[in-house]
């Protein structure tokens, strides 16, 4: 297992930069991601973790959106993008947390539910689960909201093998 803890990721250009975790089964990643940062964040670039870590068999993505602009995708928002298809082996357990509906949530969460072919739960949680729990303040029950309806809305209607989960309340 590894843990990481961050505030800002560095975007590689290509996924053959990156080293291959081959011996990673459970990644944790807890980000916090800002208003200076999130201009400069594109969440979607963590697809290419299936790829670099390919016997990875449970991912646990936690993010903070920390910043005030938050903006719920809508179809007017344009075309959802996707990266390559690339099919993971192992992937079967992912729990996405601090979900709030923003685009790229959506379409890595998208890409996660069409590339890990023996998936067998993707629980998408508005909350954010954090392990810094006074980061985890979130400023508006609507971002609770937003993530919940993105998720139902846009990325369960894409799950034909029915392994998506999306969490109500803050207790569960």
């Amino acid at each position: 297992m590894l843990s990481l803890s961050c505030t800002q990721l560095e975007k590689v250009d290509s996924v053959s930069r990156l080293s291959k975790f081959r011996s990673l089964h459970h990644l944790i990643l807890n980000w916090t991601i800002s208003d200076s940062a999130r201009g400069t964040t594109d969440i979607l670039d963590l697809g290419c973790l299936l790829e670099a870590a390919p016997f990875m068999e449970k991912l646990e993505l936690h993010m903070v959106m920390d910043h005030f602009l938050h903006k719920r995708y809508c179809h007017e928002d344009g075309e959802l993008r996707s990266l390559p298809s690339r099919p993971h082996s192992h992937l079967s357990l992912v729990h996405i947390s601090g979900f709030i509906g923003e685009k790229d949530q959506l379409e890595l969460a998208l890409h996660i539910l069409h590339n890990a072919a023996v998936l067998k739960a993707l629980k998408i949680d508005p909350w954010p689960r954090t392990a810094n729990p006074v980061r985890a303040r979130v400023k508006s029950e609507n971002r609770l909201a937003s993530g919940r309806s993105v998720a139902l809305e846009f990325l369960c209607k894409d799950d034909h093998r029915n392994v998506v989960s999306v969490l109500e309340d803050v207790g569960e």
